[in-house]
């Protein structure tokens, strides 16, 4: 649990030793660079996507960074992915003030579209970060919530990376129930 000490306090770069400590069931989905929709659609024959808001939101302090911006101003959307009767990833995105004005008519049409398959995997102008991770407690002030609507488990992995829309930052954060099935 040492090696995991760091997950616990903030968000870590990827490397061989977070990967390493990733449960068996869960390292494919943590690690998947592209769209996670259809691993789920393979995973849940009655996968399908629950919205819960897309509303003005304040950024996190831990959102700022990665986002480059200074303005706590944001359009936040989140959902969750289910399958089976049961909450399977919760997600959240976090769209710049600045960005999401640029790019509002997509953004507003989503509707219960995913966003990677709708907007940034078949589009050549969207970059991908690399992934950052963090152990998340179900007691967490941030994301505590999400965490208790996924499982009643202690700690959960989180993944998050930063979309790069011709320039334009979205922040997408992804919180794993620990009982995903190995792919």
């Amino acid at each position: 649990m040492n090696e995991l000490k760091g997950l616990l306090a903030g968000w870590q770069p990827s490397n061989n030793t977070i990967k390493q400590a990733m449960p068996a069931n869960l390292k494919d989905w943590l690690i998947e660079a592209d769209a996670i929709t259809p691993m789920l659609q393979k995973a849940f024959s009655d996968w399908h996507l629950a919205l819960v808001s897309q509303k003005w939101q304040t950024l996190l302090a831990d959102e700022l960074e990665p986002l480059q911006t200074d303005n706590t101003k944001a359009w936040i959307r989140e959902i969750f992915h289910e399958g089976l009767g049961k909450k399977h990833i919760y997600a959240k995105l976090s769209v710049p003030e600045q960005t999401f004005y640029r790019y509002q008519a997509q953004l507003e049409g989503l509707g219960g579209q995913p966003i990677g398959a709708a907007l940034f995997f078949n589009n050549p102008d969207v970059i991908r970060s690399d992934f950052s991770y963090r152990l998340i407690s179900k007691e967490d002030a941030n994301y505590g919530a999400a965490c208790q609507a996924v499982t009643n488990e202690p700690l959960l992995w989180a993944r998050r990376s930063v979309f790069s829309w011709l320039g334009s930052p979205i922040l997408l954060t992804e919180i794993f129930s620990p009982n995903l099935p190995k792919l």
